[in-house]
């Protein structure tokens, strides 16, 4: 079958960046007018400068949003793809797979058990009813370092597997070693058992997948055998608190837009978002071997942002990377607060500042160095956006203490008064304005008709866009303050580590917001007093960037809060199309999970969430059976003398001080102890 001729890359990008220079040096002339008219001072330059980066950073977004809305508007498709409804009618996945299954991975580090097999269940029973699982393997992948989130995820398969008849079809491995975290972990699967798919989909522990998007996802894959990576566009879903609903909200209605815009010049060279994409396993086993980067975090060492590498070295490879917005039902879920969200953008900003090392490797396809680049730039923006808020408010000082020259050196009949344009000033402003929010209007013009229904309504869905739009201004400021923050916390040599991610919805308490955010108050005080008292010209400029940084504590509150999430759902508020006819497969996990959840372990004394696995029987059994023949050498065998002897006193019936997670994890290790343990009769806990 031959490709759909593909449009010209070159003509496509050139647009792009004669729309972007144009619109940015235009922006910066007038800007620089502006200040010239009462001649140049330092911090004015300063200022031309900074505010040239910051239009070159936000153009090509805005150009690009345009772009993806025409495309949208008249009906388009991902360009240069070929895409099933180039088949004839009829003809269904069976007959477009090739004989060999497509693996399903799932990489899993210390997540609830209960959830991620509920959503595993919903898949798996989803292509049950199409009549197409027999094309699909399914594999949990785990590096839990938390020995109950180990324990918990064995009995979780074990009990899935029994249920689904799945023998054969439904595999888990734990990992003993996280070497290279999630990079490794997928790594160790193409080592072990690569071999025998041609494609494996990605997903994350919070990912979910209806059958069509599945289904869609293998077909693309055959009917392209150019592409290296086929990535779905991730949409969030299940969000309960104020802040995570405004992101699923926002994420559903301008996700597409974006993603129109991206493939109107990334065609076939595109970026891998790390999850909720269609893979081949030989081109990746191939080319993506990741690298230590030379010297310690938070530089060097594993490479955290490994999706962005991934992507650079299958381009590299001759292959494709393609992003197609059109495949339906790829899920996700979001951090319910704007704390715990920055935890994970944590890791993303060291990781993205990390390819600085990776820039410049060699053979990698220009785009590839763009993506890079723009992954390095994104977070430093922030840093961006606070030194212009500070030089001109600086400026604006200097104007105020250092009296104009009326008298200037050359011989003039009329005193040089100062000028102020304006008008020129307010055009400025005004295509700012435009700039970040017409892509918004855009994306809900294209909603506006039959669809509106889908998001509660016409009414409802303005009303759920003009909040939106009011809450981001408003936590901009704190964000950008964070992202600054995060940036110089790895310069100044410090390591984010991989922590845990909490999907909870625990809401934000007090005490954690004036940790996280006392300093955000203080600077927005301190801004606030100086512009109204040294700089009062440009107060009210700057009053949306007071007025989020005052009250960022209770904003981070309150935004975190599922029952302020919960109302606004009850109004019709945050909508989407989703939760109004919501996907079979989300509802069954649901189903699944409330099913699954009485089964987990639950803590018990001293020896935590494990506690099953020296009492029953069945639940040693089945522990003894995963554990790898070499088993001890994964063991920290000081953390283990310390269980053993704890274990020894509770056999005896004396007190068992608590056993510490390191040597819960250690015990678990320990074939010998685990055998030759009395079953059934628990040590004596206090």
């Amino acid at each position: 079958m031959s490709l759909p001729r593909s449009p010209s890359a070159f003509a496509r990008r050139l647009l792009l960046l004669v729309l972007t220079l144009g619109t940015a040096g235009g922006a910066t002339a007038l800007w620089a007018d502006l200040l010239a008219q009462n001649g140049l001072t330092i911090l004015d330059i300063i200022q031309i400068i900074l505010f040239a980066l910051s239009y070159l950073w936000v153009s090509p977004f805005f150009w690009s949003s345009i772009l993806g809305w025409l495309r949208l508007a008249s009906g388009g498709k991902t360009p240069g793809i070929v895409h099933p409804h180039h088949l004839l009618p009829g003809v269904e996945a069976p007959e477009l797979m090739n004989h060999r299954a497509t693996a399903i991975v799932i990489p899993v580090y210390n997540e609830e058990a209960g959830a991620v097999f509920a959503r595993l269940c919903a898949m798996y029973k989803a292509l049950e009813r199409s009549g197409n699982l027999q094309h699909f393997h399914f594999f949990v992948l785990s590096d839990s370092t938390d020995a109950e989130a180990w324990l918990a995820e064995e009995i979780m398969w074990s009990k899935v597997v029994r249920e689904l008849n799945a023998e054969g079809r439904l595999f888990y491995r734990h990992r003993p070693k996280n070497t290279a975290r999630k990079a490794g972990n997928i790594g160790d699967f193409c080592q072990r058992w690569g071999g025998s798919y041609e494609h494996m989909i990605v997903l994350d522990a919070d990912s979910l997948l209806t059958v069509e998007a599945i289904l869609m996802m293998a077909r693309l894959a055959k009917l392209n055998p150019h592409a290296g990576i086929i990535q779905g566009l991730p949409t969030i879903i299940g969000a309960k608190s104020f802040f995570a609903r405004s992101q699923q909200f926002a994420v559903r209605l301008y996700g597409p837009l974006i993603a129109a815009g991206i493939n109107f010049w990334h065609l076939g060279d595109g970026n891998y978002w790390g999850h909720n994409a269609i893979i081949n396993v030989a081109f990746f086993a191939q080319q993506c071997g990741l690298p230590n980067l030379p010297g310690a975090p938070p530089f060097g060492g594993h490479i955290l942002s490994h999706d962005f590498i991934e992507a650079a070295l299958i381009r590299r490879g001759g292959w494709r990377v393609w992003l197609v917005g059109e495949i339906p039902g790829c899920y996700e879920q979001m951090p319910a607060s704007i704390i715990e969200n920055g935890k994970r953008e944590r890791r993303w900003v060291q990781g993205n500042l990390q390819h600085m090392k990776i820039l410049f490797a060699h053979g990698l396809h220009p785009m590839s160095r763009i993506h890079l680049l723009m992954g390095i730039v994104a977070f430093k923006v922030s840093i961006l956006s606070l030194l212009f808020l500070t030089v001109g408010l600086a400026s604006s000082m200097y104007a105020q203490f250092v009296p104009p020259s009326y008298f200037p050196a050359y011989k003039t009949l009329f005193p040089a008064w100062p000028i102020f344009n304006g008008d020129l000033a307010l055009s400025l402003l005004a295509g700012t304005i435009v700039m970040l929010t017409l892509p918004k209007i855009l994306a809900i013009l294209l909603r506006m008709g039959k669809q509106s229904r889908l998001y509660g309504g016409r009414f409802k869905l303005f009303l759920s866009f003009m909040l939106e739009h009011i809450f981001t201004v408003f936590i901009a400021p704190m964000l950008m303050l964070i992202h600054a923050g995060f940036v110089v916390d790895v310069f100044r040599r410090r390591d984010s580590g991989w922590g845990k991610q909490n999907r909870g919805d625990a809401d934000t308490s007090w005490g954690e917001a004036y940790r996280i955010h006392r300093y955000h108050t203080l600077f927005g005080m301190v801004l606030g007093v100086m512009g109204w008292y040294l700089a009062s010209s440009l107060f009210w400029w700057i009053s949306p960037v007071v007025i989020g940084s005052v009250f960022s504590i209770p904003l981070s509150v309150f935004s975190s809060r599922v029952s302020w999430g919960q109302g606004l759902r009850r109004a019709g508020i945050f909508v989407i199309p989703e939760e109004t006819n919501p996907p079979q497969e989300w509802t069954d996990s649901l189903v699944h999970e409330e099913n699954l959840t009485p089964f987990l372990p639950k803590g018990c004394g001293a020896l935590g969430d494990i506690t099953p696995v020296l009492s029953d029987p069945h639940v040693n059994a089945l522990h003894l059976s995963l554990l790898p023949s070499n088993s001890m050498t994964y063991c920290d065998l000081d953390e283990l003398a310390k269980a053993r002897r704890k274990l020894a006193l509770g056999l005896k019936g004396e007190y068992v001080p608590p056993l510490s997670s390191a040597e819960r994890y250690a015990l678990m290790f320990d074939r010998e102890t685990l055998e030759r343990l009395p079953l059934g009769v628990s040590p004596k806990l206090p």
